[in-house]
């Protein structure tokens, strides 16, 4: 390979370095708009997971609701059920509306 060509490759590279790095810069400038959504994001998954392997947790907070406000348990308990319904709905819609996606083989 001449030297010439050496050159071309190692300038082309460079100018290839520095768009990335650039790309790389502003992607970690729009993110960090992101982050309080991540950030509350993350907290309601650890609650979750908290939840699932703390269930009487769960159960007692809602003994004490049914206990101190039965009604407003029992209205956000329809909501609740409704809000289920629909996700059900939505998504038995998408799995049927999209394609699967392809696995890697």
């Amino acid at each position: 390979m001449s030297s010439a060509r050496r050159l071309e490759l190692a300038l082309r590279r460079e100018r290839l370095q520095l768009r990335c790095a650039a790309q790389r810069s502003e992607l970690a400038a729009t993110l960090r708009r992101f982050m309080p959504v991540f950030a509350a994001a993350e907290a309601l998954r650890s609650a979750a997971i908290l939840l699932k392997s703390h269930p009487e947790w769960l159960a007692a907070a809602a003994g004490v609701a049914l206990v101190l406000r039965p009604w407003g348990l029992l209205r956000w308990g329809r909501r609740a059920f409704a809000a289920w319904r629909a996700w059900r709905r939505v998504s038995g819609w998408l799995e049927r509306t999209l394609p699967a996606p392809r696995r890697a083989t």
